[in-house]
């Protein structure tokens, strides 16, 4: 079994951390999400955030931290920052997907704009964004790992329609240039042939287990 570490963000505090278990000779896979507050052991720097690893040691101290977590190594890693989120979508021809109910926020020092109404829609990678990283209401953090949960399905469904099957191979090519990883071209295509006999629908999507919690001023998972 192969562990793929996924992140998106800019440099800085790791926005999104997804784990994604795939067996080579069973073709199953699963996926982990990690809650950015989750309370962990950071190697050589102490308890802290898990986002806090990326923005400390970068890729390789968030694949350490990950690993020392879960008791298991992680083969490779995926970084994704907004853009390359917002080409990746726009590479398989956008999601469609029902937005459950009005999102709005406005954040300027981030550059963060959310204007979705509620209903089924297509969403481009600019309104994929919009939807994945919407956070403000009662749920938080949580709510937003369920609707990411919901977009990576939507997201995996359209990369495995019939009509993308067989351009699988070039959207990886392309998909290659928008990401930061330690996987070759060649260990994408592998994971393609391994992936495309997935069904989406039968992926579990889980979060790891925790409770909130308010330790010296502090917010954790």
């Amino acid at each position: 079994m192969r562990c793929w570490g996924i992140r998106w963000g800019e440099r800085g505090r790791s926005d999104v951390m997804i784990l994604a278990f795939i067996g080579v000779s069973t073709r199953k896979m699963a996926v982990l999400h990690i809650p950015r507050d989750s309370r962990v052991l950071i190697p050589g720097h102490g308890v802290n955030k898990i986002n806090a690893a990326y923005a400390l040691g970068g890729p390789e101290l968030a694949r350490e931290t990950v690993e020392y977590l879960i008791g298991e190594p992680i083969d490779f890693y995926v970084k994704v920052d907004f853009e390359g989120f917002k080409k990746l979508v726009d590479l398989v021809g956008g999601v469609d997907l029902y937005v459950e109910k009005d999102m709005h926020y406005v954040d300027r020092s981030q550059g963060l704009y959310i204007n979705l109404k509620k209903g089924y829609q297509h969403l481009d990678g600019e309104k994929a964004m919009e939807y994945v990283r919407f956070r403000h209401d009662r749920w938080g953090d949580i709510g937003r790992i369920e609707r990411q949960k919901k977009f990576l399905k939507a997201l995996a469904k359209k990369l495995l329609s019939p009509g993308n099957l067989p351009k699988l191979p070039k959207i990886i090519v392309q998909a290659r240039e928008c990401v930061e990883t330690d996987m070759t071209v060649e260990d994408m295509l592998d994971l393609v042939r391994v992936v495309r006999k997935v069904k989406p629908e039968e992926v579990p999507m889980e979060t790891l287990p925790g409770r909130p919690a308010t330790i010296r001023g502090i917010s954790y998972w």
